[in-house]
């Protein structure tokens, strides 16, 4: 459920990039909606196994493919969630991360800088 891995899948059918795969789902080219939807369903399996496993307040959602497809990953997850069995998915907020695509980089350079804390 990566941009990476929605570029890799393209691929096969011309798309050279996932901007590519994205553009052609919106143009409703069923094989581009179907790996969206492959990718969507994939990042909501995720997402109740983590949240059964950690019980967390919030799952926050961020990454390249965040700003093109937010509303459909959140929607996808809180549907999912509707039969939880260890947690009240009302009690689980999910939302998008502050940063967008350059929290991985902010991470690194952070950690990098020395500017997180080490695990204890």
């Amino acid at each position: 459920a990566s941009g990476t891995a929605l570029s890799t899948a393209g691929a096969r059918w011309g798309w050279g990039d996932t901007r590519a795969v994205l553009a052609a789902a919106d143009e409703g080219h069923p094989e581009a909606q179907a790996l969206v939807r492959r990718a969507v369903e994939a990042a909501a399996d995720a997402a109740w196994t983590l949240a059964h496993t950690f019980l967390p307040a919030r799952l926050i959602l961020g990454g390249g493919l965040m700003a093109p497809l937010y509303d459909q990953w959140a929607r996808a997850i809180e549907r999912r969630w509707t039969g939880a069995t260890q947690f009240r998915p009302a009690s689980v907020k999910v939302c998008r991360a502050a940063l967008g695509e350059l929290a991985g980089m902010v991470g690194a350079a952070a950690l990098g800088m020395g500017l997180l804390a080490e695990p204890r």
